[in-house]
């Protein structure tokens, strides 16, 4: 299923780390890849991390859909959010309930940063993710692709991160 193939192909990228200031990544072959998805030095790069995880799943399996991924992501995780909810025929995939290998969206505030990940495992009111440009640390500098722990909580705050939604897998 293509929810597994989303959350396997993202677990095998955890703990890619970037150089400093965004100026690109330890790893070539993983730099290479996120330069053919759009990313380029000193770009916050967590849009590009799920597009690139998206766009490696449906390849293998349905290349129309893998074309319109295209069209769909943004280099800003709160319009690839959007994108998807005002697009006809992927609007539908727009929920504010998670499955594995979805997209999990957030907006700081209610401004246009954000931030983007890919959910691998959901226990109960709490999501394990898979994000890019964060840290296992938990803090909010962004230095590798790593695990996250959290809350299924769209409460909302002027200062953090707020819960968009999810944007859920599409069926080839």
């Amino acid at each position: 299923m293509i929810n597994e193939s989303i959350a396997k192909i993202a677990a095998g990228y955890v703990s890619q780390k970037e150089k400093p200031g965004n100026s690109g990544f330890y790893d070539e072959e993983f730099e290479q890849k996120m330069i053919a998805v759009g990313w380029r030095k000193h770009y916050a790069w967590c849009a590009f991390f799920v597009e690139l995880v998206w766009r490696e799943a449906y390849g293998k399996v349905n290349s129309v859909i893998e074309c319109d991924l295209r069209e769909l992501f943004s280099p800003s995780a709160v319009d690839t959010f959007y994108n998807f909810k005002r697009n006809d025929t992927y609007g539908k995939y727009v929920s504010k309930k998670p499955v594995v290998g979805s997209l999990i969206c957030w907006r700081y505030g209610d401004g246009w940063q954000g931030h983007i990940g890919i959910v691998e495992k959901i226990e109960g009111k709490e999501l394990i993710t898979i994000e890019g440009n964060t840290n296992s640390q938990g803090g909010r500098e962004g230095i590798e692709v790593a695990r996250k722990r959290r809350l299924l909580n769209f409460d909302f705050a002027n200062n953090k991160l707020n819960l968009l939604g999810f944007i859920n897998p599409i069926e080839p």
